[in-house]
């Protein structure tokens, strides 16, 4: 598994991360604790060393998992977690509040510091963001967070951060179907020495080659278009739906013609440029992330990036 240097001040974090909005247990179906604790141990294994989490991920339930898979073996990984989405619905970001909360998720991950601390959406109206901003820098002051970060911020809103603390990652929903991250932050990340991780990475699963044209999702699961989720509209609406997978057909050709599968393919043309950190992959159960692991590995050529920028233009 590479690593690459999370910004100017983090450490080596392994190209691949773990994400665990699926192990909250909501908005994804239905899930097992069993497995999904067994899936990040064995992502450990593989060389996955980051954790990416958030109190809103089934109410704190994916931190408590989180904890339980690494108890004993805190220090030999690194945990992100977010902060902002409140229960019941809407945002806060008050100073307050992101105190609150940064101890409650200290408390249910076991911990006395939180490796990567992020703003989970910039959608707090009552409170300026630099308000919101420097309560974080205060976290990383006190000890309580090593390094700060936002998730979902636009260009307008990291100028509002970086005079007041550096902002140490942005983490931006990115992949071969969603690209609107490369119109202007990972060149603003570049531009200022900020990891960018990326989330989304195989877009809910469909660059996992495994949907079909008559591809169902349960009620409780957003892909279904029950929650009204933004995602789905761009992705899993009908005709976006279909659309993509004509284009996955292309990419598996690719991917078969690599000896890759086109999960691995994807996630390796993610991190075709040192401009991206890590990609961040969610798994239910250990066989997933055993397949989505290997993509660490896997370097794609020229003459491959460049048939790959042809299909994804058509």
């Amino acid at each position: 598994m590479r690593h690459r240097t999370l910004g100017k001040d983090g450490p080596a974090i392994s190209v691949v991360g773990f994400g665990t909005w699926a192990a909250g247990g909501d908005m994804w179906g239905p899930t097992q604790d069993a497995d999904v604790v067994a899936a990040m141990r064995r992502a450990f294994e593989l060389g996955v060393t980051w954790y990416d989490t958030a109190d809103a991920y089934g109410w704190g339930h994916a931190e408590e998992l989180v904890a339980e898979a690494f108890d004993g073996r805190r220090d030999e990984v690194f945990i992100a977690t977010k902060v902002g989405i409140r229960k019941g619905g809407g945002f806060s970001l008050a100073p307050d509040y992101i105190a609150e909360a940064c101890d409650a998720s200290l408390k249910r991950l076991r911990t006395d510091r939180i490796d990567l601390y992020q703003i989970h959406w910039p959608g707090d109206r009552k409170t300026p963001l630099e308000e919101s901003w420097a309560a974080m820098a205060s976290l990383q002051d006190a000890g309580k967070v090593r390094l700060i970060g936002v998730s979902n911020f636009r260009v307008k809103h990291l100028a509002k951060c970086e005079p007041i603390r550096h902002v140490d990652s942005v983490q931006p929903e990115y992949s071969m179907l969603v690209r609107h991250a490369e119109d202007e932050v990972v060149g603003w990340c570049a531009e200022h020495d900020t990891g960018v991780v990326t989330y989304g990475s195989l877009a809910y699963g469909i660059l996992t080659g495994k949907f079909t044209a008559d591809a169902t999702f349960s009620k409780s699961d957003w892909r279904s278009g029950s929650m009204g989720i933004g995602y789905y509209e761009e992705l899993f609406a009908p005709k976006a739906f279909q659309r993509h997978l004509v284009t996955l057909e292309r990419l598996k050709e690719v991917a078969s013609r690599l000896d890759i599968t086109v999960a691995q393919l994807a996630i390796a043309w993610l991190l075709r440029t040192d401009a991206v950190t890590s990609t961040i992959v969610g798994a239910k159960r250990p066989a997933q992330i055993e397949e989505t692991a290997a993509a660490g590995d896997v370097t794609l050529d020229e003459k491959t990036l460049d048939e790959l920028a042809t299909i994804l233009q058509s």
